[in-house]
């Protein structure tokens, strides 16, 4: 798990400078202002998976119900942030569809490395 946090943490130190990156250019045409969607919704995908990685190392085998609804909560915001910065990738140019496509698939498969760990339990 510590590694899936200096993973997340990592992403989101690169998605924040995105998002302050295309926060100044939104303005210009419906492509920079689908960057800046894109990483908005990036910035909640990392941090909602973040909060799942944490979530999901305290759950215990007995489980918690509040920490198994907050789990539900956050799975959902991040499934929905993950295909939302997917799709504004596929909407914007240049670097910037690069960089939310390939932090879409990242913060994805960190999500299902969350999900893997837990088959057993």
């Amino acid at each position: 798990m510590t590694i899936l946090l200096s993973c997340a943490l990592v992403v989101g130190g690169l998605v924040v400078w995105g998002f302050m990156v295309s926060r100044k250019q939104r303005g210009i045409d419906r492509r920079h202002y689908a960057a800046f969607v894109g990483f908005s919704a990036a910035v909640v995908a990392v941090a909602a998976t973040t909060l799942e990685t944490i979530v999901a190392d305290l759950q215990s085998h007995p489980v918690n119900p509040v920490l198994g609804g907050l789990g539900f909560i956050t799975g959902v915001i991040a499934i929905i942030s993950i295909v939302a910065t997917f799709f504004a990738g596929l909407f914007s140019l240049g670097t910037q569809r690069i960089a939310l496509v390939s932090c879409g698939i990242a913060v994805a498969l960190m999500y299902l490395s969350i999900v893997v760990s837990h088959f057993g339990d």
